[in-house]
């Protein structure tokens, strides 16, 4: 394959994980979202894919540009420059929505259960009443 080949699939493929990073997101909060309007007995919270939706941004910026859409230089600076901001926030979001959720969650009757040692993904799992109940 040739190099202005391997070049132009980089861009779709970096839309592809666009909308992979967006979907992970969505899902998250839409079953996070779902179980506290249904009243679910328990719901799991994964405040870790938060990160996605920054992410996608990032990735959606970066396929624009390498997918060669008309911008003119000014535009492209700037969303590079935009993109590149955003970086930050898929490390920083996460960890700033995890006490903003345990409060909504405790405020709805809900209690964190306890995380067994060597849990392989790190969720968090909330149990309406009492911990002891936790699935």
């Amino acid at each position: 394959m040739s190099r202005l080949g391997r070049t132009a699939l980089l861009g779709p493929l970096l839309l592809a994980l666009c909308a992979l990073a967006a979907g992970i997101a969505v899902h998250a909060a839409w079953s996070l979202l779902d179980g506290l309007a249904s009243g679910a007995e328990w719901i799991d919270v994964n405040t870790g894919a938060a990160g996605g939706l920054p992410g996608a941004f990032v990735l959606g910026c970066w396929s624009s540009i390498l997918l060669g859409l008309r911008m003119t230089p000014r535009t492209e600076r700037r969303l590079m420059t935009l993109s590149l901001l955003c970086v930050p926030l898929i490390v920083l979001l996460p960890p700033i929505l995890m006490p903003v959720v345990h409060s909504i969650m405790t405020e709805r009757g809900y209690e964190r259960c306890p995380s067994p040692l060597g849990r392989r993904f790190p969720g968090d799992r909330y149990v309406r009443g009492a911990p002891g109940a936790c699935p």
